[in-house]
């Protein structure tokens, strides 16, 4: 009976190690980036800058629903737009701490969908609010009933390119 007891202890703590390493290796969101939390670029420093969108198109791939893009192409331009549906407009940035977020783009206080970054802050050109660029948070105090922009969008990054899921709308 203390044998069987054994083997199963020891097949338990087997099991935890190996779910302890894989989530180790893949994280705990099981490989898919969720709210930029991890650093994938250098960080960005955009103080005295005003960095203006680089419009891009993206190619849905039919057969699985899924768009993909260069994560080269985001560091290179900083601030990215682009249309996943002829509904969701969508964003792409590198934030100060080097993290990509991924969103849609709609300023929730004047419908707008242009922004621009200056000074380390996200800016709609619609109203001029101003978000924080790591949180989205709104930080003018004009409409306080609107506390952050729009939904993020969920990502995965393999082999240095981003995929964006679109069953997720």
């Amino acid at each position: 009976m203390a044998k069987k007891n054994l083997f199963f202890v020891g097949i338990l703590v087997l099991m935890i190690s190996i779910v302890y390493w894989l989530n180790l290796w893949y994280g705990s969101s099981g490989g898919v980036m969720e709210k930029g939390i991890e650093q994938v670029l250098p960080k960005a420093d955009y103080e005295g800058e005003l960095v203006e969108p680089k419009e891009m198109d993206l190619v849905v791939a039919e057969e699985d629903e899924r768009v993909k893009f260069s994560l080269e192409t985001v560091e290179k331009h900083k601030l990215i737009n682009f249309n996943l549906s002829s509904d969701i407009k969508g964003m792409a940035y590198i934030t100060p701490s080097g993290r990509l977020y991924i969103r849609e783009r709609f300023c929730p206080v004047c419908g707008s969908d242009e922004f621009i970054i200056q000074n380390n802050l996200l800016v709609s050109e619609g109203c001029y609010a101003v978000y924080d660029l790591e949180s989205g948070d709104k930080l003018d105090g004009a409409t306080a009933h609107q506390k952050e922009l729009s939904q993020i969008i969920h990502y995965r990054i393999e082999e240095d390119k981003v995929i964006i899921n679109l069953n997720q709308f």
